[in-house]
């Protein structure tokens, strides 16, 4: 099974991984977010491929891997209350129209 997990860095995302890499050894994850604070110990695992980028950015990367992959898992999101506030419309954008897009794959 081959995973693409957009967001992994998330507080979704990293739980997710870090499962997925304990009890599915025969499981491949690719992965994507701005960072990797949270999946450290992910990192060295050979189960696991990481691409630190950006949805909005690195989409050809995003295509290559939805059309290799058995799950996509767009769990990108903005998680800070005072972004909602003072940015929206952004928030919109990258929370729900950006994932939409990649769904629509």
């Amino acid at each position: 099974m081959k995973i693409l997990i957009l967001g992994v860095n998330g507080f979704i995302g990293h739980h997710l991984v870090n499962r997925i890499l304990a009890e599915k050894p025969d499981w491949q994850v690719f992965g994507m977010d701005l960072g990797t604070e949270r999946i450290g110990a992910a990192l060295n695992n050979p189960q696991f491929n990481f691409l630190e980028g950006d949805i909005s950015i690195n989409k050809e990367w995003i295509e290559y891997h939805v059309k290799k992959c058995d799950v996509i898992m767009p769990l990108v999101a903005i998680a800070t209350p005072k972004a909602y506030v003072e940015d929206p419309i952004g928030v919109y954008n990258l929370d729900f129209e950006m994932n939409v897009n990649i769904i629509k794959q």
